[in-house]
């Protein structure tokens, strides 16, 4: 039996919106929150930082992983999966 992807396996995820100087983050779509996780399991806990959850996804194209160390701030925004 083959095993599923997950969202964190390469080129599943996007890290591009990502950069050490800024403290507010606009996410938009599920590969953008894939890259979250793996930039969080991969060691930056985005302490002192804010995660804006900008649109509404689909999570349902691959496995996720959960999150290992976040200690930011997420904001939903009431959008749902």
């Amino acid at each position: 039996m083959m095993q599923a992807a997950k969202w964190t396996d390469q080129g599943k995820y996007d890290i591009s919106w990502y950069n050490d100087l800024s403290s507010s983050f606009d996410i938009s779509t599920a590969r953008q929150l894939a890259g979250l996780i793996y930039l969080c399991n991969n060691g930056n806990s985005f302490t002192g930082k804010t995660i804006l959850i900008k649109a509404d996804m689909d999570l349902s194209a691959n496995d996720w992983v959960p999150i290992n160390d976040f200690s930011g701030t997420l904001d939903g925004g009431f959008h749902k999966k």
